[in-house]
């Protein structure tokens, strides 16, 4: 794993890979009190679901797509940002940092696999 917080892109993972990093995003989502907190009351309105389930496709394309490593920080200001504006939530209790770390370990794991399988050795990170 990065000690610095950093994951390479993921631009060239497999479709296979792509699925379960999708699937990593929702389970981490799912389980992030905060926002199932502003869905289960709707603070981004009636398609408070749908808002969740376009986060989780926001995050694979900014997982999928940067054109540099992304940090924790990074990913933390894109979920702050996602809440503020889609649910009118501004997080202050630093759980934000809960989903960050969790979503960029599972990066991590899947850059780990990816590399171990497809090139027959483990990417130096």
């Amino acid at each position: 794993m990065d000690p610095g917080g950093c994951v390479e892109r993921c631009s060239a993972m497999s479709l296979e890979s792509m699925e379960v990093l999708q699937e990593g995003i929702s389970l981490v989502l799912s389980q992030w009190s905060a926002l199932q907190m502003a869905v289960r009351h709707e603070w981004g309105g009636r398609d408070s679901r749908r808002k969740c389930d376009e986060l989780a496709g926001t995050l694979l394309s900014w997982f999928c797509q940067s054109k540099a490593p992304v940090s924790i920080d990074d990913l933390e200001n894109v979920l702050d940002e996602n809440l503020l504006l889609s649910f009118n939530t501004e997080i202050v209790d630093g759980s934000v940092e809960e989903p960050s770390n969790d979503q960029i370990r599972r990066v991590d794991i899947l850059n780990l696999i990816y590399a171990k399988k497809d090139r027959g050795k483990l990417k130096k990170t």
